[in-house]
């Protein structure tokens, strides 16, 4: 007869309490629990070896490390870390970003089904758990929520920079856009207003990094646009598309006149445009790469772009967001200022 180590018992019993916790936590507040630990964009997956490398793997890859669509270069939603439940303890569990799989027989009276928790053993946390007696059940979960989880933990991680720029942010530019504009917008602490119109502003920054020995320029901007809302063909393709040009052609421009900012319609990666929700309301985001197309530096990189109705003020609102850091990895970058963008509330 073989026994357990007693460090064995203790590791065992600590993995299942770890379990039964996040299971039977109400996901409540975290004020008395520690802060979240990981990088941004970065997913820890609870999961056994063998199903990681079968279907739920592929499901997962597939989903939570899809390839962002609109980055020059393949970058995906999130980075993700696979270990199994055995080794799910107090170096993994304040994560972030935590996507649990358990599968047992015990769950039998449940049959198979996912939650959503926060703050289960960090604050600032965010934990997705699918629990299911056999892996056929876990699979028919994944396959049906599967669109949804890059949405849902996207979403958080764009919160957590807006929180961030709530506290450490630049509040009298936030003020003045509120003021002279009636648009409530959380804006980060080196970001201020480069342009300031009747019908228009733009919010840049510009900073340098060092990679291999040498300084790399960083720029990133918002670009936002008021006009008159008169019909639903103003939220159009074609018309969302002509505006943003136009706009940004005169307003985000390099030191000649063929350096002006574009949208680039290559067939590899044209825009895409989809209607999504806002607060709401109906709206239409387009994701692609822009370029100052014309001139001799070639300057491009992404950029995301909302475009929605003011219903408040009956007017039409172009929001556009666009990163340049030709040297580095472009994500983050862009995320940055797509989380400005959907801080964004209307003044009543």
């Amino acid at each position: 007869m073989r026994y357990l180590s007693a460090l064995a018992i203790v590791l065992l019993f600590s993995i299942a309490t770890l379990f039964h916790s996040c299971s039977s936590s109400t996901g409540g507040g975290g004020s008395n629990k520690p802060g979240h630990t990981g990088a941004a964009w970065e997913m820890v997956v609870v999961i056994n070896q063998n199903y990681w490398e079968g279907e739920m793997g592929q499901i997962l890859r597939k989903s939570l490390g899809s390839v962002i669509y609109g980055l020059p270069q393949p970058e995906p939603s999130f980075k993700l870390v696979a270990i199994p439940q055995a080794n799910f303890g107090r170096l993994y569990n304040k994560h972030r970003n935590l996507f649990l799989i358990d599968i047992d027989p015990k769950y039998s009276a449940d049959g198979p089904k996912l939650e959503r928790r926060k703050n289960v053993w960090a604050k600032g946390q965010y934990v997705v758990q699918v629990t299911s007696p056999n892996e056929l059940g876990a699979l028919q979960v994944l396959k049906e929520e599967a669109d949804q989880l890059p949405v849902y933990f996207t979403n958080k991680e764009l919160s957590r920079i807006v929180e961030y720029n709530q506290k450490f942010g630049n509040p009298s530019a936030g003020e003045k856009i509120k003021k002279k504009y009636g648009l409530n917008m959380v804006v980060p602490k080196a970001m201020d207003l480069a342009l300031e119109k009747d019908n228009l502003f733009w919010l840049w920054l510009e900073r340098d990094r060092t990679q291999g020995g040498y300084q790399h320029q960083i720029n990133q901007g918002v670009v936002v646009y008021f006009e008159d809302y008169q019909d639903t063909t103003q939220l159009s393709e074609e018309y969302i598309m002509q505006v943003r040009d136009s706009i940004n052609g005169l307003v985000v421009t390099g030191s000649t006149d063929d350096a002006f900012m574009q949208t680039f319609y290559g067939d590899e990666l044209p825009p895409q445009m989809l209607p999504v929700d806002f607060r709401g309301n109906y709206a239409m985001e387009t994701r692609g790469l822009w370029c100052f197309c014309e001139a001799a530096s070639k300057m491009g990189g992404p950029f995301v772009s909302l475009v929605t109705v003011d219903p408040v003020n009956n007017r039409l609102v172009f929001m556009e967001g666009y990163a340049y850091a030709p040297q580095f990895d472009k994500r983050e970058y862009l995320r940055e200022v797509e989380a400005i963008i959907k801080s964004v509330t209307f003044e009543k």
